[in-house]
């Protein structure tokens, strides 16, 4: 089974789900009053100059002087920053993640890590159950003697290839995720080719540059089981 998917979709217009019942609307960030909550981050850790370096929905990016600052608690900031952003009108979720790659990067979302609440209010794996989700559907996959699955995502910005744990029995382990190949700030295509090897179908995938060539270490030959 082969699966193509990709890193967002396109929700439905709130007017819509609201007819369904389900809360929506638009969030418009110009209208938000900023400065008396930047004034007050920047009092609380002693910040001089600036402190936003710019948005990229849904990314807040901080300024390189306040991350590479030695004296300041990035950790401590970004989950202020998180607090006073859930404040403003139509934000539900404001995750701090530069800090906690341990915590709420690719591969904690497959081994269902979070921070306790001592750290911050509330459990990111407990709000998204991207564990539990992804659980779910390849245990469900596996009851069905669903085998040779590969989900082919899209649009994520990095090239990378990645291998989770096939028996998913409900014993309560993880994913264990690996990654097998990773590599960002390139330009690349996907390539991938189903084959025949010896008599059955096999599976074959490669990261390519802008110029068509292979990246180096990103072949990927997956054959039967």
């Amino acid at each position: 089974m082969i699966v193509l998917s990709a890193d967002h979709g396109g929700p439905e217009a709130p007017g819509y789900l609201q007819s369904l019942g389900i809360p929506a609307g638009y969030v418009s960030p110009d209208e938000w009053d900023k400065d008396p909550v930047i004034a007050r981050i920047k009092s609380k850790f002693g910040i001089g100059g600036q402190l936003v370096q710019g948005y990229d929905h849904p990314y807040l990016y901080l300024t390189n002087d306040i991350t590479r600052n030695p004296r300041i608690d990035l950790a401590a900031l970004e989950t202020m920053i998180a607090k006073e952003l859930v404040a403003f009108p139509g934000v539900s979720y404001a995750i701090p993640t530069g800090s906690h790659p341990e915590a709420f990067g690719s591969d904690a979302y497959a081994n269902g890590q979070y921070l306790p609440p001592s750290v911050t209010p509330y459990s990111f794996e407990e709000r998204t159950g991207f564990e539990r989700e992804r659980l779910y559907m390849l245990g469900e996959l596996h009851k069905a003697n669903v085998s040779n699955l590969l989900v082919a995502a899209t649009d994520v910005h990095y090239a990378s290839q990645m291998r989770h744990e096939r028996d998913f029995d409900g014993d309560g382990d993880t994913l264990n995720p690996v990654v097998l190949y990773a590599e960002g700030n390139i330009f690349n295509f996907a390539y991938m080719e189903t084959k025949p090897v010896d008599g059955e179908m096999g599976f074959i995938t490669d990261v390519r540059d802008e110029t068509g060539k292979v990246r180096p270490g990103s072949v990927l030959e997956i054959p039967p089981r």
